[in-house]
């Protein structure tokens, strides 16, 4: 049997073993580097080579002075000088191999490690190569091999990278330590710690190819096969990946930003200050050494105005070069992947829910598109997919509508065959039944049109309930007539609200209340207007108000509107609310809260006052009344009313609420503002929280500044 095209083979490996060239790639001419000054350490070139790179500048300053220009261009060579180098070279070379020893030592545990890599991979990798097998083979899949595969699937990207990521930290921890932080008098040359920085980038590099490339495999070419078409019809990730734009600046990020890291890493670390030299007798033959034509050669300047100043020995400039064109490399590559990838992560579900939505506008609604990503588009392919769904069983129901009615045709057909006498004297009848029928033919065709036509008609009664309900709050003419200074930071969650406030002027005090209803949107917008009817209502009918009255009369008619009775399942909405009476006169205000409490805040300090723990509403407390308190206030005291929306947002960092605490340290914090600059203050506040997160409640505070009444 042949193998299916349409089911792929599972590689894993091939992206190890093509990474790990990457990263040798990188790595390979400050490793050839190392190298080339540790074989043959006996022969003159190496000898004179690793004197010329010695473990710190001073060796350079040394064979500098080997040589001597004099007037006429003639190179002499003193003994002292001889005896020197023959000295420096002996001291090299031992340190050398000191360091030779450490470095073949981590270099032979790297590709060790790398050996049992592969062979770890290959076996982790096989459960799926089986399955994939099977499933080209088109044979019978176990049912544990099935469910471990469905299980671990989607976390094979991570799986690999930690995988894949294990040696080289194990290495990296190792050269730290011995490079570092070795107790065994190991001397770590220049070149082995620069080693240990160019290997620590390369391997973030490449453990960041090998989860991109094993997230593409899985999302583009493995969960088809893996998954029912009714899984993939909804999101199969348990979290949202982020958004597309974040997505794509990180992939710009590591195929830019990483490998020109290395190439400027190279850059810095071939060179050497000219203040590192040491130069114990510098004459004219160094600074034609070091600067070439650059200086006039008949004058010897001092050396000391070019202390920070850097050059490049011959040596450093092909490890340099080499970093460059290594670098540049990996990076042209990279970007070519990278762009594939994410071009592709994007055009090919793209162009999947295009042909769908073609095949749809055929009339061909039986079709639906694979949610491969947990981004915007796989929200969007997710809403198509329920959109189709949707349409089909509307197709279905009308199919079957038609049907029946072409059933009730065909038997009135074959009753007209059947009673040949009785045509002439039935015909109207008949007609008159041809048409009725017809008539609910295209009664079902317009119900099928005015389906499409529903969604906007609720959007815009929606709308038309926000002007209704914005309609009935207190107006802020109204409120500027009793109120000197005061603020209303009022959001919605959605184009209606559950949460609202409510003014009133009663026998020259002022009654403010807000309110938290049950429910937010439509439903939360039905219980404000019972709300905001049933409050005027009990201002209007009843004289000697106080604070905990108010709530109790508003509790019996919620509970009588709503008729609850407290059976199970049976309708449970309330209210939560905090209301007060003010006297600015006496400086005095009573209030009475459900659940939610008061804050007054002078100069600097808070004061709380509790609500009690039962609803607006049916409860078991239900017999009991609400408490009266009775608060004295002074000028320039701040009250704040809320619900519980401000709080409760969630965001941040780590995306939790905002919680009570931080709430109260805000309002502490610009209490002493106007009003005007408090709601700004405290808009900002929230957006910054917030971020780009949707609002989870709707959010109500309200602030009023104790002054002498208008």
């Amino acid at each position: 049997m042949k193998y299916s095209n349409k089911i792929p083979r599972y590689y894993n490996q091939r992206q190890y073993i093509f990474s790990s060239i990457l990263y040798l790639f990188l790595v390979f001419p400050i490793f050839g580097y190392i190298y080339l000054t540790n074989i043959n350490s006996d022969s003159n070139f190496s000898q004179g080579f690793m004197n010329g790179i010695g473990k710190d500048s001073s060796d350079l300053s040394d064979s500098l002075n080997i040589t001597e220009l004099n007037q006429e261009k003639i190179v002499t060579i003193t003994t002292d000088t001889l005896n020197k180098k023959t000295s420096l070279v002996s001291i090299n070379i031992s340190k050398r191999k000191t360091n030779f020893s450490s470095s073949e030592d981590i270099f032979d545990h790297l590709f060790l490690l790398i050996g049992l890599n592969i062979i770890l991979i290959f076996i982790y990798g096989i459960p799926y190569k089986i399955y994939f097998y099977k499933k080209r083979k088109r044979k019978k899949i176990p049912e544990k091999l099935n469910l471990f595969i469905r299980k671990t699937i989607l976390k094979t990207p991570l799986i690999y990278t930690l995988i894949y990521a294990l040696p080289y930290l194990l290495i990296l921890l190792e050269m730290l330590q011995v490079f570092f932080f070795s107790d065994n008098n190991h001397d770590a040359t220049k070149l082995e710690k620069q080693f240990f920085y160019i290997s620590l980038i390369a391997s973030t590099l490449t453990i960041l190819f090998i989860f991109y490339w094993q997230r593409h495999r899985v999302h583009l070419h493995y969960i088809e096969h893996i998954f029912s078409a009714e899984e993939l019809r909804k999101k199969i990730f348990k979290k949202k990946s982020g958004k597309i734009r974040n997505y794509i600046l990180f992939s710009n990020m590591v195929t830019t930003l990483l490998p020109l890291t290395i190439v400027l890493l190279y850059v810095i670390l071939s060179l050497t200050a000219i203040d590192n030299l040491n130069i114990d007798k510098y004459n004219l033959s160094h600074q034609i050494i070091l600067f070439g034509n650059y200086l006039s050669q008949d004058k010897l300047y001092d050396i000391s105005l070019f202390n920070d100043l850097f050059y490049i020995n011959a040596i450093n400039s092909v490890l340099m070069f080499g970093g460059i064109i290594s670098g540049i490399s990996v990076s042209f590559f990279y970007i070519i992947l990278f762009v594939k990838w994410t071009t592709e992560d994007i055009t090919i579900p793209v162009k999947a829910l295009l042909n769908n939505i073609k095949k749809t506008n055929a009339n061909d609604i039986d079709n639906y598109s694979i949610v491969r990503s947990n981004n915007e588009i796989g929200e969007l392919t997710e809403g198509f997919n329920h959109m189709s769904e949707r349409l089909q069983r509307y197709v279905k129901r009308i199919s079957n509508i038609n049907k029946e009615l072409e059933e009730k045709v065909e038997q009135r057909t074959k009753e007209i065959a059947n009673q040949n006498e009785e045509i002439k004297s039935q015909r109207d009848s008949i007609i008159e039944q041809k048409n009725e029928i017809e008539a609910q033919r295209d009664t079902a065709t317009t119900q099928r049109d005015m389906i499409g036509n529903q969604n906007v008609a609720i959007k815009d009664s929606i709308q038309y309930g926000r002007s209704i309900q914005y309609a009935v709050l207190p107006q802020k003419n109204n409120i500027d007539s009793f109120l000197k200074e005061y603020f209303i930071l009022f959001k919605p969650r959605d184009i209606v609200s559950g949460d609202f406030y409510w003014f009133a002027e009663y026998e020259k005090k002022v009654i403010v209340a807000a309110i938290d209803c049950t429910g937010h949107g439509v439903p939360g917008a039905f219980m404000s207007m019972l709300g905001v009817t049933f409050l005027n209502q009990i201002v209007n009918k009843n004289k000697n108000l106080h604070a905990n009255m108010i709530l109790n009369l508003l509790r019996e008619n919620v509970i009588g509107a709503l008729n609850q009775k407290g059976q199970s399942k049976k309708l449970q909405d309330g209210m939560d609310m905090s209301l007060c009476i003010i006297d600015f006169a006496n400086k005095t205000l009573e209030y009475a809260g459900a659940y939610n409490p008061l804050f007054i805040i002078r100069k600097g300090e808070l004061i709380e006052e509790k609500a009690d723990k039962m609803p607006v509403g049916f409860h078991p407390k239900i017999n009991r009344s609400f408490t009266n308190n009775i608060v004295t206030i002074e000028n320039n005291d701040m009250l704040y009313l809320f619900s519980d929306g401000y709080h409760d947002q969630l965001g941040g960092n780590k995306f939790t609420k905002l919680l009570k605490t931080n709430f109260i340290k805000i309002l502490k914090s610009i209490s002493e503002l106007p009003a005007e600059e408090q709601n700004s203050m405290l808009e900002d506040k929230l957006k910054q929280w917030q971020g780009n997160r949707k609002q989870i409640d709707d959010i109500l505070v309200i602030g009023i500044k104790i002054k002498e009444k208008l």
